[in-house]
């Protein structure tokens, strides 16, 4: 699952011939992507996102220090909306979607990701689009702040407040990691 996140001072979204279906002031737009490999077994991939998403410290403390509360310490809203074409490439000028998840499977995840999202934080917090549905969505988006999280990229040591020196262990040895793939294939490519 991937999800992009966009702290905003207001965000709206409407459904074609509907009108306004959610819309937030202060709090967190999050767009969400389901993937094929999300629904053999998405709960792991939902608690994850969620629990990033809710403790995630995007805004600043009441004395205006950055970085210091979340929308969950805040009891801010979110506005979630489902958007298969996260998961899309453009390896050629058309979009190729093919990563996304099938309609129904995505939309039972859809449904269960909304469900979380209201145990984790309330009904009242979670405002939601219409899944498959034609949408505009308007934001200001207060920063700017945008992040992107994707659950097939999480690390293996987590930590419920997301902090911890398992998880920077864990980020050094992936960094060390990618580092020598980029000399290997440095080095092939010297050969051609």
């Amino acid at each position: 699952m991937r999800v992009v996140l966009q702290r905003v001072k207001s965000a709206s979204v409407s459904v074609s011939g509907t009108g306004v279906v959610g819309n937030i002031d202060k709090g967190l737009l999050v767009f969400l992507g389901i993937c094929e490999r999300d629904t053999e077994n998405p709960q792991p991939h939902l608690h994850w996102l969620i629990k990033k998403v809710s403790t995630a410290r995007l805004f600043p403390n009441t004395e205006g220090k950055h970085w210091c509360e979340s929308i969950k310490s805040l009891g801010l809203p979110i506005l979630l909306i489902s958007q298969f074409t996260l998961h899309g490439n453009l390896r050629k000028p058309k979009p190729d979607f093919h990563h996304s998840a099938k309609t129904l499977p995505a939309r039972e995840i859809w449904n269960m990701a909304i469900g979380e999202f209201k145990r984790e934080l309330g009904d009242d917090r979670v405002l939601t689009g219409e899944f498959g549905a034609d949408m505009d969505v308007q934001l200001v988006n207060w920063g700017p702040v945008t992040l992107s999280l994707d659950s097939a990229n999480k690390s293996e040591t987590y930590f419920e407040d997301g902090v911890g020196d398992g998880g920077k262990k864990a980020l050094g040895e992936k960094v060390g990691a990618l580092a020598a793939d980029v000399v290997v294939k440095t080095e092939w490519l010297e050969k051609l």
